[in-house]
Order: C-alpha cells, then structure tokens, then sequence
C-alpha cells in the first residue's frame, strides 16, 4: 500500500516539518532563494524537471505504445472485434461494447419513433408557410391554431388529431421503457465483467485488509504488525488519518506555490533572454512580491490553526491498511473476522482488550483519503439532504 499524497505533503509541508522545530522555518524569499547566473532557457527549464519537446522523440513513442494485432499489424478498424480489444483492459473493453449497444438501441429506438414521423409528414399545418423542408418532419406540423381559428374549429382539430397524439404517447412511453431497460442490462452486464476479471486477476487489495476500532491515537505499526502477524506476514501497514480541512488548507498552500514557482521560471527566462540580471529581475518583479507576501501570509496562518501538528505522526488515526505477503492469509484473517458476530473472542481483539472492525480493502485507485474519515451515517445525512433539495427545487 502507498502512502497518501496527502501525507507525503503533511510530511514535507506540515507547519514545522517532521522532527523540525518551529522557530527554524523561515519565510521564503525570492532573493535568497534564486541563484544568479548565465543558464541557458532550455537548461534552466530542465533543471526544474520540465523537458524541451522533441518531435522525433515523440513520434516514436507514438509508435511504441500503439495498439498492434500478434503479427506487430495495426488492427483494421472494420474487422476487429471487442473480445480483441479486451485484452488490454476491462475499461477498453466495456467502452466500445458500451458505445455498441447503446448505437443498437438508438436505432430500435429510431425505428419505433417512425409513425410519429409518417404523421408528421402527412399533417398540413406548414404545407404552404413552411421555411425548410424538414418543418414538415416536425410535431408542428400536425395541427396547430391560426388567428382566424374559432373555439368550435379548435374542438375539431383536436379530435381529429387524436391518433397522432396516440402515436407520440405510445411512442414516448416504449422508448422510455426501452432506455431503462437498457440502463438497467448495461450496469448488470458491467457488473458482471469486473467480477469475472477480479476473478482472473489479481490485485493490492487481494492482499489487504481495513482495520478501523482503535481505542486511541498512541496505537502503533508495531502493535498492529503484532497483532495480525499470527494469521500470516504482514508485508506493510499504512494509517489512514482525520485531516478534516487540513488537506484542503495544504493543498491550497501547495497551488500558492505552484503558481510562485511558475511565475519565477517566467521571469528567470524572460531575463536570461533580455541579458538581464536574474536575481534582480526575479527580486524586483511585482507579482512575484505579492505571490511570495500571500505565501507567507497562508503559511503563518497554518501555523496558528494548526499548532500541535509538528509532523504527521500528530494527525488522528482513523484506520489501518494492512497488507498480507500472501492472499490466502489475508482471506483467513477476513473469514475469522466477519464470521464473529455475538461471540467475539478475546484472541480477535487487539491486545486482548479491544474489539476493532475488519473488512476488505478497496482498490488503492479507488480510495479517497479524504473521505476515509466520512461514516456512513454521516454519509447517509449528507445524500439525504441533497436529495431533499434536489426534491425541493423540482417541486
């Protein structure tokens, strides 16, 4: 399991820095932090990990990383089949089998939608004021009501017009039902090609279990390696954390940096190319004054709202991933765990004293740090409360 980028930035960009004490941090400033010198655009460029585009270099990986057949043959467009394409991915293969069906059912639902077409055609409403041939093709054309209409030739346009409104209900109604049937075979036909592939492959989370219950914030890896260690080896264990509004905070702070760094590279360039003096260039350019003054500012006011998180050991834990060396292990740890409803032994909890929840671990790609921490009460509250709006405002 990985460690999230979320701590790796608590780690690098937490208030004092792990094991860092608060009073060595300093502000930064653009005219100790830049280094003057004669560096070439395109070697400046590189020293901050950006590459100058080359068109051969590219064309070649073009034709590396492209689809070929067995034979090293670009497939023929008219004669390959999804099943082929399946092979490089669950995803490539449900994208183009999704794209054919749903052509299939708009051509089903085309083909019922054709009577409502024929009596569109043979209505007469823009028979001599029509402003393109396709106005006959329209609903519009059925009948409508013109300024001299009396309320008596009103009732008698309506009746006679009952069997088209018919075709247009009954047409509707069977191309709504056909769309959800539709729906409701795709998400049925998904499910069941990611159950076979989970089936065929494997994956991190064939190996990893979510530990969540702990009394308090002083557990450690060790105790946790312990513990589980007697159901098979325990390959890693990585935390999941309560960052609440703290890697919005930081990941703001991040964009701040983002957008100092760029403009700098801006003007460092602009004054290699003027044969100007980069350090002063950079230290008496305006925005980057501002930049670096609103930086300073975001970073002093982290301090203050978060000044006992020293480093990232210091967050709240929520949970634990835990990664077995070997999957049968990590399905005997999940049989003994989720069989345990009214007898709970005392062997299952940690240190003999605790009862803590296992469950399998989703998918790395799958998981949102941030969201770890959300219950599912407090999920249930929030869908609830959108719900009920959305119900509001369509009311």
């Amino acid at each position: 399991m990985k460690v999230s980028p979320e701590e790796k930035k608590l780690q690098t960009s937490t208030p004092n820095g792990e094991g860092e004490d608060s009073n060595t941090s300093k502000p930064r400033d653009p005219e100790v932090d830049t280094d003057e010198g004669d560096l070439v655009k395109d070697e400046y460029i590189e020293s901050l990990g950006y590459y100058k585009g080359d068109f051969k270099e590219a064309k070649q990986y073009r034709e590396d990383v492209l689809v070929r057949d067995t034979d090293n043959k670009y497939y023929n467009i008219c004669k390959i089949s999804i099943f082929q394409l399946g092979k490089y991915g669950v995803g490539i293969h449900l994208y183009f089998k999704f794209l054919k069906f749903f052509g299939y059912a708009f051509i089903v639902m085309s083909l019922i939608a054709i009577p409502c077409f024929i009596s569109n055609g043979l209505g007469k409403y823009y028979e001599n004021n029509r402003q393109s041939v396709f106005d006959l093709t329209t609903l519009g054309n059925q009948y409508g009501y013109r300024e001299d209409t009396t309320d008596s030739d009103a009732e008698d346009v309506y009746e006679d017009n009952a069997l088209a409104r018919g075709f247009y209900i009954a047409s509707d109604l069977i191309n709504i039902i056909l769309f959800y049937l539709f729906l409701i075979f795709w998400r049925v036909l998904c499910n069941y090609k990611i159950k076979n592939l989970l089936l065929k492959t494997q994956s991190p989370s064939d190996y990893a279990i979510y530990v969540t219950g702990f009394p308090d914030n002083s557990i450690t890896k060790e105790e946790i390696r312990e513990h589980f260690e007697k159901y098979g080896d325990v390959k890693e264990i990585v935390f999941s954390r309560r960052f609440k509004n703290m890697i919005n905070d930081y990941r703001s702070q991040d964009t701040m940096n983002k957008q100092l760094k760029k403009r700098e590279v801006i003007v460092k360039i602009k004054a290699n190319e003027e044969g100007e003096s980069i350090k002063k260039a950079v230290r008496n350019d305006e925005k980057i004054k501002k930049l670096v003054k609103k930086d300073n500012k975001m970073e002093k006011e982290l301090r203050e709202k978060y000044p006992s998180i020293k480093s990232i050991e210091d967050v709240p834990k929520i949970g634990a991933f835990v990664v077995f060396e070997k999957a049968e292990d990590m399905v005997k740890c999940l049989e003994l765990y989720t069989k345990t409803t009214l007898l709970y032994h005392d062997e299952l909890k940690l240190k003999g004293e605790h009862k803590i929840k296992v469950e399998k671990a989703d998918e790395p790609s799958n998981i949102l740090w941030e969201n770890l921490e959300v219950g599912r009460l407090e999920s249930f509250l929030r869908s609830f409360l959108v719900i009920c709006v959305v119900i509001v405002l369509l009311a």
